[in-house]
């Protein structure tokens, strides 16, 4: 059986980030981001991880016609059926019939899959737990499956979600309008992260923070605020490298979060920040702990890129057992719907975690090419690890 994912899903209007795909051909899993093939970091300029998907093809040593299962993230509004025949009969050639056979083609084929199931099924099958709870966290899914925050638990077979959190205002949307008031661009939260090392908890500023956020058992609602809307400025558009967001959004922005942090230093904002979720949200996992029975723990969603965050769940010792996927955001989610879609036709239990090394490979040919393309200095030794174990011994 073969499935294969996108992220996101062809024709939907809203902007997204981090394209991806991933493709599962009878157990070998292939699973790849559009922005590494682009060079463009976060890149949301691709409708869709085309170059991606074709590299997948020729590493499984498939065409696109082989696919068995379609799936794509749950879009914002309906997709026609016009525009999915376009995708498949033209774009990418995986529908070969008359397009009278299509409407029935389609439907036997393409599911859809939520932003958060797909994010609590990369952590659940790449865990190698068979049984667990799951938690998803992120700055609000997408319109879609516009949640914020999710938990449930995985019983073997099925994904029961017991409670979430609707909106875009969780302690993820916090975390993304402190970053912005840093002066930071959008998805670059792990600048904040890095930069709260070298900085202070300010009592003051922990509680001005605070009370922008209301907690209610696993729900963290952040009161946010923006005064206006800033202009675009094309003069940040650069011919070699290209984020959307810098252009289209002035930072740091006219926000409370921007107006409460005037008096302080940049790396003691972010210190008192990172404290604040940290906090916030070991009380959040011990009212799941509360809730479960499970020693197992998993998690996923963009929130969980916080690596100073993840040290704190570990640390705490709530749950026995602790797993944080590979690729927690956005750049996960189509390998998380192929492994749910794969997994309700043919047993998918990996058994112990799995690495995240799972995009093309490169032969020795394709490297020789590389090195001629370049005329560089090179050769080719028996013990790559070695050699370079003792030259960075030697400085």
């Amino acid at each position: 059986m073969i499935v294969a994912s996108f992220y996101p899903t062809p024709f939907d209007p809203v902007d997204h980030h981090d394209p991806n795909v991933a493709i599962i051909s009878d157990g070998c899993i292939f699973a790849y981001e559009e922005d590494k093939l682009t060079t463009v970091k976060s890149d949301s300029s691709s409708n869709f991880a085309e170059r991606a998907f074709f590299c997948g093809c020729a590493e499984l040593n498939i065409t696109p016609n082989n696919v068995d299962r379609w799936v794509f993230a749950k879009p914002s509004r309906e997709i026609s059926h016009d525009d999915m025949y376009w995708f498949f009969a033209k774009s990418i050639k995986a529908f070969l019939g008359d397009r009278a056979e299509f409407t029935q083609w389609y439907d036997e084929r393409v599911t859809f899959v939520a932003h958060h199931l797909s994010h609590a099924s990369l952590s659940v099958f790449s865990s190698g737990f068979r049984r667990c709870a799951y938690i998803t966290a992120d700055g609000g899914g997408d319109y879609g499956d516009p949640r914020c925050f999710s938990w449930g638990e995985f019983d073997g077979t099925n994904f029961v979600t017991k409670d979430s959190q609707l909106g875009f205002e969780g302690l993820g949307s916090f975390h993304n309008y402190v970053t912005e008031a840093l002066g930071f661009g959008a998805n670059e939260n792990g600048k904040t992260s890095g930069l709260a090392a070298y900085g202070s908890v300010i009592t003051e500023l922990q509680t001005i923070f605070r009370s922008f956020l209301e907690v209610d058992g696993i729900k963290v609602r952040f009161k946010r605020e923006r005064y206006g809307v800033s202009e675009p400025n094309p003069k940040r558009a650069k011919k070699f490298e290209y984020n959307r967001e810098k252009i289209i959004n002035t930072s740091p922005s006219d926000t409370n979060i921007s107006r409460s942090i005037l008096a302080y230093l940049p790396q003691d904002i972010a210190k008192t920040a990172e404290e604040v979720v940290h906090e916030l949200f070991l009380g959040i996992l011990q009212v799941v702990k509360n809730l479960t029975t499970h020693e197992n723990v998993v998690f996923a969603g963009g929130l969980f890129l916080n690596v100073a965050l993840n040290a704190k769940i570990e640390k705490s010792r709530l749950f026995k057992n602790h797993h944080f996927s590979m690729a927690p955001g956005d750049s996960g989610l189509a390998l998380g719907a192929a492994f749910y879609e794969y997994a309700k036709h043919q047993r998918l239990i990996l058994g112990k975690p799995m690495c995240p090394f799972l995009g093309p490979s490169y032969s020795s040919s394709d490297i020789e090419d590389l090195i001629a393309k370049f005329s560089l200095n090179a050769h080719k030794v028996d013990d790559p690890a070695t050699i370079a174990a003792e030259r960075i011994a030697a400085g």
